[in-house]
C-alpha cells in the first residue's frame, strides 16, 4: 500500500450544525455534535474501541458509519465498556481490516439496533466465522432480522 502525505484539517463554527462529518481521524475532538447523522472515518493509525466510544458520546443521534482503514487493531477490547449506537442504522466496512468487522458486530463490544444495513467485502465476511454464529445467536434471541449487503471488492 502506497500512504500519501496528506493532512486532513476541519474547521468548523460553534453550534455545529451540519448532518455529516467526513474522513474522521483518530485525533477527533471530543465535543458534541448532536446534528450529525453521518460519520466517515479514514486514518492509517488503527482505530481502537476507546476511539468509538468517543465517537458514540460526541454523535449520539449517528445513522450512518463508514469506514476506510486497513491497519490492524492494537489493543485488547475486553476491559472497555459496551458501546451503544441507539440510532445506526448502516455501516460500510468495504475498505477496512477485518478487526473492524469483528469489533462491530461482536455484540459484547458493540450494541447495535435490530435492523442494520451492512456493507462488507465477501472475504472479510467469510473469515470472521465466530462472529456470524455470535450475530446468529444474537438473532434466535433478539428474533429480529438484519440485512446483509455483502458486496464483493
Amino acid at each position: 500500500m502506497i500512504k500519501k502525505n496528506l493532512l486532513y484539517c476541519h474547521v468548523y463554527s460553534c453550534p455545529h450544525t451540519w448532518t455529516f462529518y467526513h474522513n474522521i481521524t483518530n485525533n477527533f475532538p471530543s465535543e458534541l455534535f448532536r446534528c450529525v447523522r453521518v460519520i466517515s472515518l479514514h486514518d492509517e493509525c488503527p482505530f481502537e474501541h476507546d476511539f468509538y466510544l468517543r465517537i458514540a458520546h460526541s454523535s449520539p443521534f449517528i445513522k450512518k458509519l463508514n469506514l476506510h482503514n486497513y491497519q490492524s487493531q492494537q489493543n485488547d477490547h475486553a476491559q472497555w465498556p459496551i458501546i451503544k449506537y441507539p440510532h445506526l442504522i448502516e455501516i460500510d466496512l468495504v475498505k477496512t481490516h477485518e478487526d473492524y468487522l469483528e469489533e462491530l458486530l461482536n455484540n459484547r463490544k458493540i450494541y447495535l439496533l435490530d435492523n442494520v444495513h451492512l456493507r462488507v467485502s465477501y472475504d472479510s465476511l467469510k473469515n470472521q466465522r465466530s462472529i456470524l454464529q455470535e450475530m446468529q445467536r444474537v438473532l434466535i434471541v433478539r428474533k429480529s432480522f438484519v440485512l446483509w449487503c455483502l458486496t464483493i471488492q
